[in-house]
């Protein structure tokens, strides 16, 4: 779930709060007293996706949270938080209005509309993080790629899957795992009985690297300066999500994951355990499938490959129990 979604989620939850609080209350002023936070949190957690780096962003957040604080200071002042405090036009229009036709308005226009109204007024913060996003010039891959790729999944992932890097295809889509790659990532895990859409999936490194052959494009390894470069942004991303168990995806994410280089082979079969004492479990990546020219050797290392998935399953299971 990317950011602006989750901020949509949030605001339709607290829509309709705002709604079954005034059903319980009669009372229908809840959108008047979140109108003053609601935007504070809106921008406060489009800023937390870059870990407050972000100097526009951190001071949007700092002016919102003032705005914020001198409306809350002055509603609560005239006794808005009170019990009884509702606005006046909201008692006039109800006895305007037939009953069924009161609480139609009120679930439309009084919860739903005003409370997405807060959320549009936030939305030049997500816009910042956007292009704050799309601006990356941590490294020099920023001149390559069309676009950052960026991770997408639930934010309460049951596995946490790191890749490499977009391929040709996901730099077009601006999407993870779309590719050839993607296409015997999904089989997979299907075969394993993972569900992707309860998964996170994101690269170690968030633009394309290739060479120019004519007038295609061929993926080429990033480097270790270049993977340590976008380390940040998988921090962010694991940082926000706080995954109880992480996979790497072939040498590259593993390296990302860890900080060092590690030999697949050596650490395939059993977790390692991050600096925040999650689990990390280390596979290949779905694209050296593609390239092992044996037909035999692809049947053996795709069954292993689904081995692994099927072990990563149970014990994501087990510590989600």
């Amino acid at each position: 779930m990317s950011p602006l979604a989750a901020a949509v989620v949030a605001c339709a939850a607290l829509a309709a709060l705002c709604w079954v609080l005034s059903l319980l209350t009669r009372e229908h002023s809840w959108v008047d007293r979140v109108w003053s936070l609601a935007p504070v949190g809106y921008v406060a957690w489009f800023a937390a996706q870059t870990g407050f780096t972000d100097p526009r962003l951190v001071l949007m957040m700092i002016l919102a949270a003032a705005w914020g604080a001198r409306l809350t200071y002055n509603f609560a002042r005239k006794g808005g938080y009170a019990s009884g405090g509702e606005d006046y036009r909201w008692a006039v229009l109800r006895g305007m209005m037939p009953a069924t036709l009161f609480q139609a308005f009120n679930l439309v226009f009084i919860a739903a509309y005003q409370n997405a109204l807060l959320l549009l007024i936030s939305l030049p913060a997500w816009a910042a993080l956007r292009e704050e996003a799309r601006g990356c010039t941590r490294c020099d891959l920023h001149r390559c790629g069309t676009q950052t790729v960026f991770g997408e999944g639930p934010l309460s992932p049951s596995i946490f899957f790191v890749g490499e890097q977009p391929g040709d295809q996901e730099d077009l889509a601006g999407r993870p795992f779309v590719g050839p790659a993607g296409d015997v990532f999904d089989a997979a895990l299907q075969e394993a009985g993972i569900d992707r859409a309860t998964t996170y999936v994101t690269n170690a490194v968030k633009h394309f690297k290739f060479v120019l052959r004519g007038k295609k494009r061929i993926h080429a390894r990033p480097d270790v300066s270049e993977i340590d470069a976008c380390r940040w942004w998988q921090e962010q991303e694991r940082g926000l999500i706080q995954p109880a168990l992480t996979v790497a995806l072939g040498a590259t994410a593993a390296r990302s994951l860890t900080g060092k280089t590690v030999t697949i082979s050596k650490v395939r079969d059993a977790p390692l355990i991050l600096a925040d004492g999650s689990e990390c479990w280390i596979t290949v990546h779905p694209s050296y499938l593609l390239r092992l020219p044996d037909a035999d050797a692809r049947r053996t290392e795709r069954a292993r490959f689904v081995s692994d998935l099927e072990r990563i399953r149970d014990r994501a299971a087990a510590l989600a129990a």
